[in-house]
């Protein structure tokens, strides 16, 4: 219940890929060193060109207690993607990271367990990982039923988090975390996946939101400067809900904006 890691062999999670070619994140499941950054490459200690021409040189991180696993989670060492990491069996299932199944965004879940327990990071920019977008996956896809699953996968993470003792230990990270990964996100699902942004998601939402973190504005990385004045901006849409109307406008400027 400490956010610790369970096991402790140099078990290996590589990748942080995002776009085109992913860039290699390394993670182990071994909580027992610092957190200390350091650079290392394969074979001679120092950055250089593989036989492939591509660096081999990484950036170490590694946590051994509390304080080191707050700001390892809080400075999102890991981003939620799997395809861009290489992992130990052993320490998946030492530490109990599965995905919940017949579930989309299953890996909002899996990666916020993995940022628990991941001792080690090995972090590369080398490009080892073509990404290939399709335009008809799941998360793309505009209108689907499935996009209330990220609250539903959040439920079960932050259920998760409480029965291993984690919530009591990490509330301000999680509650930062949550704000990008459920808040934010699911915003980002209304504006962009839907033709009409639908008002009952919305309001659905700013529910969700009030229900589990109702005083999220006073978490001490919010109220440090965490967010941008236009992340504030939508956070504080979820606390005092917008009219019909003003969600229509509100969603309109997400939209061209992004997020």
């Amino acid at each position: 219940g400490s956010g610790e890691s369970a096991s402790g062999n140099g078990d290996a999670v590589s990748g942080n890929g995002e776009s085109a070619s992913g860039n290699g994140d390394a993670a182990s499941g071994n909580g027992e060193s610092s957190s200390e950054s350091r650079d290392a490459a394969s074979g001679s200690g120092g950055s250089g060109p593989g036989s492939d021409g591509v660096s081999s040189a990484c950036r170490v991180v590694t946590v051994r207690d509390v304080e080191e696993r707050r700001q390892f989670v809080r400075n999102r060492i890991l981003d939620y993607a799997v395809y861009s990491k290489l992992l130990r069996r052993s320490f998946l299932i030492g530490n109990e990271i599965f995905f919940p199944e017949g579930l989309a965004y299953e890996d909002i879940y899996w990666g916020g367990l993995l940022n628990m327990y991941a001792g080690t990071a090995c972090i590369t920019d080398a490009a080892l990982y073509h990404y290939f977008v399709n335009r008809n996956a799941t998360i793309l896809t505009s209108g689907a039923n499935y996009h209330y699953d990220m609250l539903t996968v959040q439920e079960q993470l932050l259920s998760e988090y409480r029965r291993r003792g984690l919530m009591s230990e990490f509330h301000d990270e999680i509650e930062l975390e949550f704000i990008y990964s459920c808040a934010l996100a699911f915003w980002k699902i209304m504006a962009l996946r839907f033709d009409e942004p639908p008002y009952s998601m919305y309001l659905l939402l700013c529910t969700y939101v009030q229900t589990h973190f109702p005083d999220v504005k006073e978490n001490p990385y919010v109220r440090g400067g965490a967010l941008s004045e236009y992340y504030a901006l939508i956070l504080g849409s979820l606390l005092e809900p917008l009219t019909k109307s003003e969600f229509t406008g509100f969603a309109v400027n997400v939209k061209k904006i992004g997020l």
